[in-house]
């Protein structure tokens, strides 16, 4: 009973797997590698599109990425099973709350 639309920037096969790349403009300024990784990391859409791509194909994705076009960077991150499943659980939470009203 959920439905959630999103379109994936680009996904790239290599001999390590399958990555999901996110382009950003405008970011908030990241001036360093850490930073980079760490909004990866800690990206909720990015957590949706590597769900979305595991739900969709089977297999996690092996890494997700966002490459920063206005700065030299770009963060990559892995997401676990676990992590796709909390990401999940929070996506129901939130469309019970809106249903909920």
């Amino acid at each position: 009973n959920l439905i959630v639309r999103g379109r994936f920037d680009a996904v790239y096969k290599n001999e390590s797997g399958i990555e999901i790349r996110d382009f950003k403009t405008g970011a908030p300024s990241i001036d360093s590698q850490e930073k980079a990784d760490k909004r990866a990391k800690e990206s909720t859409q990015m957590s949706i599109y590597a769900l979305a791509w595991k739900l969709e194909n089977g297999v996690r994705a092996t890494t997700i990425s966002l490459e920063f076009i206005d700065q030299p960077y770009t963060g990559t991150a892995v997401k676990t099973d676990k992590q796709l499943d909390n990401i999940l659980e929070k996506i129901y939470r939130a469309a019970d709350g809106i249903r909920a009203g």
